[in-house]
């Protein structure tokens, strides 16, 4: 049994030698475009799980839309994405502004909402309050 764990621990080691990073690429992406690009694509990827039949009904490609916002073709991002993922804590750095993005546009998204059902809210409570001064006024030239 320890021979087996032996030659296991061997072939583990063994195997690991000769892993091959890649090079950078000639068309890198910038950090902070990067940062961008996957923001968006992940904003896209979520509307794409909430709305994908109207999306691809009406023709929507959201990769080539964002690719073409930024300049980059498909083949440049995923080059500079598999270096920055190459590179951990590049690619940890560009995650974590990612994600702060994502947080800051989720928030305002919270704030946009709520003042909306705020107005909503306020609205309706406006409307019954003239309903009743309505009703209020025809009730007294009833009794008049």
């Amino acid at each position: 049994m320890k021979r087996w764990l032996y030659i296991l621990v061997l072939l583990s080691i063994i195997s690991c030698q000769d892993v091959k990073w890649p090079d950078k690429p000639k068309n890198l992406i910038p950090k902070e475009t990067m940062v961008e690009i996957l923001a968006e694509s992940y904003t896209g990827n979520a509307a794409r799980s909430v709305k994908n039949r109207v999306i691809r009904d009406a023709g929507i490609h959201l990769d080539s839309l964002i690719y073409s916002k930024y300049g980059v073709d498909s083949l440049s991002f995923a080059q500079s994405n598999t270096y920055y993922a190459s590179q951990l804590n590049e690619y940890l750095d560009i995650m974590k502004r990612v994600e702060a993005k994502l947080e800051a546009k989720k928030a305002l998204i919270d704030t946009t909402l709520a003042q909306e059902t705020q107005k909503r809210q306020d609205s309706l409570k406006a409307y019954r309050e003239a309903q009743i001064r309505q009703s209020d006024s025809l009730r007294k030239a009833v009794q008049d």
